[in-house]
This record gives structure tokens, C-alpha cells and sequence, in this order.
């Protein structure tokens, strides 16, 4: 059987990333990370909003503790509101764990079963193995998980909760570690 597919939306991204469908907004929700801009398309109206954010963004995930949001962005980690009728997101920074290596971005992230934010970093060059594996979690402490990634991506985890899986796209190759709450 082959799934039929639709075009949702008409907003055409630079960059689009991170698709991830949002219980907090029941709609469907994807960054453009060079055109710095959160897309929402909400199947139900069959409508798209759009919010511009002040720097590069690589990811947008549901907060656990609440009804907003969570980004990692190029400065880092930040709750974020998508305001009814504005184009602009409010941010409000939570850490940047990275805050030494400037040439860095956040790129793609997940929540885990037990609330934590999992987000990495590249080389926005895409060039150095600069990249992290960085987890916030639900009090906000952060935790490096692991290094040596040039373009992180794909993180996700086993339906038994057992297993994490991070990628490096420029090395082709997904990673599998132990799970713990405690950070991998």
C-alpha cells in the first residue's frame, strides 16, 4: 500500500527541520533554522501561522511542564510562546551551554519519556566535529552526553524506553546507547 501524501501550507522554508506534532497545539509544528522561523500548520482549519524568532533555530518541542514550548536555538536553550496574532515568538533564554564555541548552533532535539530535552550542536560550517549531545532537564540542569558529532540529528528512543539513538548525518551513521534518566 502506498500512503497518500499532501502538501500542507504554503510557507516555502530555507532550511525546514524538525517536524513534530504538538499535543499543546494540536497542529503540526516545524522550524526554518537559516530563515529563523517556527511554521504551525493546524490540520483541523487547515490554517498555517507563522512566527519569526531573532536568531537561528533548530528545533521546537512541546515543554513537559507545561502548555508552552521548548527551542534550542543558536544561543541555546529557551522557553518559548508563539502569541496568537503576531508573527513574532517570545523567547526566554534558559541556558547556552555552548556559550565558548560561537561557530556552534543547536540543531535537533526530542523530549524523553521522562521530560528530559535532548539537543545537539554543530559546526553551523558544518566542517568541525564541534557538536554535542546536551540534555535540559525538568528542574533545568544541563548535561553534556556526548561529543565529536559534526551535524547532529535524529534523536530518538526505543518504545521500551531502553534505548537512545542520536545521529551524525555527515558520518551516515546512528548511534545507540543505554537509556537511564540520568542522562544515557
Amino acid at each position: 500500500m502506498t500512503p497518500e501524501m499532501h502538501l500542507v501550507g504554503d510557507y516555502r522554508a530555507r532550511l525546514g527541520e524538525g517536524v513534530y506534532w504538538s499535543a499543546n497545539a494540536d497542529a503540526l509544528l516545524w522550524v526554518d533554522i537559516k530563515g529563523q522561523k517556527i511554521i504551525r500548520f493546524c490540520p483541523q482549519s487547515r490554517t498555517e501561522a507563522i512566527w519569526s524568532v531573532p536568531e537561528t533555530i533548530g528545533c521546537i518541542v512541546d515543554d513537559p511542564s507545561g502548555s508552552g514550548f521548548l527551542a534550542a536555538l543558536q544561543s541555546g536553550f529557551a522557553a518559548i510562546t508563539l502569541p496568537a496574532g503576531s508573527t513574532e515568538a517570545t523567547l526566554s533564554p534558559i541556558c547556552n551551554p555552548e556559550s565558548d564555541i560561537p561557530g556552534n548552533r543547536f540543531n535537533d532535539g526530542a523530549v524523553d519519556q521522562d521530560g528530559h530535552f535532548w539537543a545537539g550542536t554543530m559546526d553551523d560550517a558544518e566542517v568541525v566535529e564541534s557538536g554535542s549531545w546536551w540534555r535540559l532537564a525538568p528542574d533545568g540542569s544541563v548535561s553534556k552526553l556526548v561529543s565529536g558529532f559534526k551535524i547532529t540529528n535524529g534523536p530518538a528512543f526505543s518504545p521500551d524506553g531502553r534505548y537512545v539513538f542520536l545521529t551524525d548525518s555527515s558520518r551516515q551513521t546512528i548511534f545507540r546507547g543505554r537509556y537511564t534518566p540520568h542522562g544515557g
